[in-house]
Formats: structure tokens, sequence, C-alpha cells
């Protein structure tokens, strides 16, 4: 079985070649902000873990953060749709 992204056909190898790769990256990041904070998300996880706040793998912080940004982009997404159509309606 294959699906579409726009004009490319990815096989299911890819796709699985292609969340490894994300897994990485993001596992990746999640180590550099271990010991370089700053004002992300990233960071503050890291900051309540070690507060002990939060009790979390390491395996679950970097499984938690793809799941972030997909619904940060949603959020974005529905709240800038939902300004539009608001402004369009208010205007005529």
């Amino acid at each position: 079985m294959k699906r579409a992204i726009g004009n490319e056909e990815l096989s299911i190898e890819q796709r699985v070649q292609d969340v490894l790769y994300l897994h990485a990256y993001v596992a990746g990041v999640i180590e550099e902000r271990r010991t370089d904070r700053g004002d992300n998300i990233i960071s503050h996880i890291w900051n309540e873990r070690d507060a002990g706040t939060v009790e979390m793998t390491d395996f679950e912080h970097v499984s938690v953060i793809p799941g972030l940004l997909l619904t940060s982009n949603v959020t974005t997404t529905n709240l800038l749709s939902m300004g539009l159509r608001r402004a369009k309606s208010c205007s005529g």
C-alpha cells in the first residue's frame, strides 16, 4: 500500500524510515537541550524533570514532542481560519 503526499507516493518502508529519522532528530534536539536550555517546550520539560515535578523517561520525552508540534499546528491553523471567517462575516 502506498500513500501519496503531494505528487510523491511513499512506500511503507519509506514512511518507516521517515518516522525513524524524525525520532532520531527529536532525540538529538532533546539531548542538546539537556545542557543548553532556553525558552522552549523541550527545555521546560527538562526543567520539570530535573525538579522532580514530572516523571518521564527519555523515550516518553522523545515521543511527546511530535504530538505537541502537530497539535500546535492544528490549533494555530484553526485559530487563523476562525479569525478570517469572523473578519469576513463582519465586513459584509
